[in-house]
């Protein structure tokens, strides 16, 4: 990574912005959520294991799987 990479990621980290190449669906957050979410320092997939509502949280960690991983790995 040379030094413009770094200022470009670093002032989206200081901003708490997610570029926008950042976005997008997340296959691996929402076929294996919960290994995913430990692995990725996430917590939220956890929520995949109420029963019922995890039906429509595995598409809600696909769609934001990339933008959580992106948070909390700096």
């Amino acid at each position: 990574m040379d030094n413009n990479e770094q200022e470009y990621s670093r002032e989206y980290v200081q901003n708490g912005v997610v570029p926008q190449e950042i976005k997008g669906w997340n296959w691996g957050a929402f076929c294996f959520n919960i290994n995913w979410g430990f692995g990725n320092k996430s917590y939220l997939p956890l929520l995949c294991l109420v029963p019922f509502f995890n039906i429509i949280w595995i598409f809600v960690c696909g769609a934001k799987g990339n933008e959580w991983a992106w948070k909390n790995n700096n």
